[in-house]
């Protein structure tokens, strides 16, 4: 998850094999604790990186990286981060 905090770009999250109810207890005590923290800094994060030239510069979207990185602060359990391609085809991360 780190790497995908730093370069997010080229990458996605989605279910992972073992994800169900299981982690769902884990879920909300995360999003007590940390998770809508981590939610609202990340988007307080985008919002300021929007409003500046570097943030929403055409190489390198960060504004809507932070965007992005709010349901993987919020639910990171059975997750799993995959690679995309240019035509949308998934490829885990190794």
């Amino acid at each position: 998850m780190a790497d995908y905090s730093l370069w997010p770009f080229g990458r996605t999250v989605v279910p992972g094999p073992d994800a169900g109810a299981g982690p769902f207890v884990l879920h909300v005590i995360r999003f007590l604790l940390a998770g809508l923290r981590l939610a609202i800094s990340r988007l307080v994060a985008g919002v300021l990186s929007c409003c500046t030239i570097i943030g929403v510069s055409l190489d390198v979207p960060l504004g809507l990286a932070h965007v992005k990185l709010i349901p993987v602060c919020v639910t990171p359990l059975g997750k799993q981060i995959v690679r995309t391609d240019e035509r949308g085809a998934t490829a885990p991360v190794r």
